[in-house]
């Protein structure tokens, strides 16, 4: 159980008190009205940061719902949205969590649990495939990195997380270049210096997204199913993502990170040709054990 409140209970001072967990999960709900679906998957996973993309359902409503799953765990309020895509509820207090940055596709969060590490959450609904060419999507990851490194600078630390709808793959360049997010398939890379391109210092994103692609990996084989008329169709994308600053990942375990299928005995992806579906896109669920351990004193 995650705490919400002043950091001063005696509740947090019992000993030996183990790691305790901060579960986000993001979801582009493709302006369904599903707000008890939502509620349900929150309640499972034990939710603490909720990031909609595409949610038109009404604050008041969506807000009751939430907390009539999460009864007894802490309210979830809505942060402000300012225009933005990308709407945020939080257990945590006021006080732990701000939106410091929002330009309407990219929010970014700074989380100060009362215990344990500070992070900075950049959530995102970059541009459609439909609507965007390779060259605008490449545009938008460069800004993209630019503005984390502006944030990660106020921040000053580098505990920072993506995670949303890129609308890219994990093997595209957008998100594989230096000069892009640097995303690597390996922890060992992504915890090397710094590269150096051209006579520039580009730092890394670990993407374990890279393996979740397939029907062989621990999960769907994406999180986004569009049959194309094309010569090339992938059928399967994994347009939603989570990547990780090396910081984080002392604190990232493979089996915190989920791309739940079902919302209890209802499948989120509508089978092919048939059907709407909770959504088009499936959620993604991380959970980081960013508090420290109190018996470490």
């Amino acid at each position: 159980m995650q705490f919400y409140g002043s950091p001063v209970t005696s509740h947090h001072c019992t000993v030996n008190l183990r790691l305790r967990m901060a579960v986000l999960m993001f979801w582009n709900i493709g302006k369904r009205d599903n707000a008890h679906a939502i509620g349900q998957l929150c309640q499972l996973h034990d939710v603490d940061i909720l990031l909609l993309a595409e949610a038109e359902i009404p604050s008041a409503r969506l807000t009751v719902t939430l907390n009539d799953f999460h009864v007894g765990t802490g309210a979830m309020w809505e942060l402000p949205r300012r225009g933005s895509r990308i709407r945020a509820f939080t257990r945590y207090a006021p006080g732990y969590i701000e939106g410091v940055f929002d330009d309407g596709r990219v929010k970014f969060l700074h989380l100060r649990p009362p215990i344990g590490q500070p992070l900075l959450i950049t959530a995102t609904h970059l541009s459609s495939k439909l609507w965007a060419n390779d060259d605008d999507q490449r545009y938008q990851v460069r800004r993209l990195r630019f503005d984390i490194v502006t944030q990660e600078a106020k921040a000053e630390h580098q505990n920072t997380l993506i995670i949303g709808d890129l609308n890219i793959n994990p093997f595209e360049e957008a998100l594989t270049a230096a000069d892009g997010l640097h995303g690597v398939m390996d922890k060992q890379d992504a915890m090397r210096p710094a590269r150096v391109v051209l006579g520039q210092k580009w730092d890394y994103f670990y993407n374990p997204m890279w393996s979740r692609l397939g029907d062989e990996s621990s999960g769907p084989p994406g999180t986004y199913r569009r049959s194309g008329s094309g010569l090339v169709n992938h059928f399967w994308h994994t347009f939603d993502q989570v990547l990780l600053r090396p910081p984080l990942l002392r604190f990232y375990s493979p089996e915190g990170l989920i791309v739940p299928q079902k919302v209890g005995d209802q499948p989120i992806l509508s089978p092919v040709g048939r059907g709407s579906g909770l959504s088009d896109h499936l959620p993604i669920v991380l959970s980081l054990s960013i508090e420290k351990d109190l018996s470490d004193g």
